[in-house]
């Protein structure tokens, strides 16, 4: 099966080999087809694989640094967190051996007022009427945004990795319970490092609006 390399035009890729897939960010503009890397010379097969694991090694170091570059600039105190890579929150918290009601997990939705970044504890599930009530429209008319809408809106930060600040500017809804805390962890732009930050500091930083976005449990 040949090996695809699906380049980006901010160096980001995604190299699918068989069933497995070596990358950032899906949905790229640019598709080059090469043989094998088993039929190449291996110098050549050498080569591509070690530019492959540094481009993405780049991309992640990249996506972390506008992450603490934003937090620097802003003045704010905050401690980054490495871990095993995890895709979700709830794994995230696992992997740094920390409650799931401590660790933030963001998510961007789509509302007819444009984008909003929900951010609730990785312990909770969203609940889309809530939101749509805060930004004056019916729940049906609120979504969770694609991968698609995410590749091409947030192509600074790892797919499904965005944080609550940094790239464009969106609306924030921070759920109450995170401000309960005194601080919170979130993913920094990378599904392999995180940052501690005051709960207090995130909401002033993001100028978010606090509410309850969570489902009510049974």
């Amino acid at each position: 099966m040949p090996l695809r390399v699906a380049v980006q035009t901010d160096e980001q890729l995604a190299v699918d080999i068989d069933d497995g897939v070596v990358g950032g960010r899906r949905g790229a503009e640019l598709t080059i087809r090469i043989p094998p890397i088993s039929s190449m010379p291996p110098d050549l097969a050498s080569t591509l694989t070690c530019g492959v694991l540094l481009s993405d090694h780049y991309g992640e170091r990249k996506a972390m640094a506008d992450v603490t570059t934003f937090l620097d600039e802003a003045g704010l105190d905050f401690e980054v967190l490495e871990h095993a890579h995890t895709e979700r929150a709830a794994d995230e918290a696992a992997a740094l051996g920390v409650s799931s009601a401590e660790v933030a997990k963001t998510l961007v939705l789509t509302a007819p007022e444009g984008n909003v970044r929900a951010v609730l504890p990785a312990s909770e599930r969203i609940d889309l009427r809530k939101v749509g009530e805060l930004v004056g429209a019916s729940g049906k008319k609120v979504h969770l945004a694609t991968e698609d809408d995410l590749a091409r809106d947030y192509a600074e930060f790892e797919l499904g990795a965005v944080p609550p600040f940094g790239g464009k500017r969106d609306r924030v809804i921070l759920d109450l319970r995170l401000v309960e805390r005194d601080s919170v962890v979130l993913e920094a732009g990378s599904h392999e490092r995180s940052v501690r930050v005051k709960a207090a500091d995130l909401v002033r930083l993001t100028e978010a609006q606090v509410a309850d976005i969570s489902r009510e449990k049974p």
